[in-house]
């Protein structure tokens, strides 16, 4: 099992909320790593737009991808999708800040500058940092 973050602009979640994260869009950009997603990874959802937040969890189902036939609601150019399953999903007043946890993450090397691990849309993380995100995400959520 591998763990990733997708960096999404704010529009961009709320389309995978509407769809019910039963979806996770590939851009053109990302073709080469998305063969490398299999059934069973994890995928944190982190929301920049000035939010720069963790704001859901999502198995992935069928890592096979399947050419968009349609154009969707996505403010970027999408080739394709792969079948979802959420996980966790917070409401937005549950969201985690990365500020409040960038100390603890280690795929951030340069806490000063940290910014810049998230200008890619789709990125590996190892397992560490993946239940750190995610613990932190479970004991924010109010039920």
């Amino acid at each position: 099992m591998k763990y990733y973050i997708n960096v999404l602009r704010l529009d961009n979640f709320e389309v995978d909320f509407r769809n019910g994260f039963s979806t996770l869009a590939i851009a053109e950009r990302k073709l080469k790593l998305s063969t490398q997603l299999s059934e069973g990874d994890m995928v944190i959802s982190y929301v920049s737009s000035r939010v720069s937040s963790f704001a859901s969890i999502r198995s992935i189902v069928n890592p096979s991808l399947i050419p968009s036939a349609k154009i969707l609601e996505y403010d970027v150019p999408i080739h394709g999708y792969i079948e979802t399953r959420p996980e966790l999903v917070l409401k937005e007043s549950e969201w985690v800040r990365v500020k409040d946890i960038i100390q603890d993450l280690s795929f951030i090397k340069h806490k000063k500058y940290w910014m810049n691990k998230f200008l890619n849309s789709l990125f590996e993380i190892n397992k560490k940092d993946f239940h750190i995100i995610r613990k932190l995400m479970v004991k924010s959520q109010k039920n």
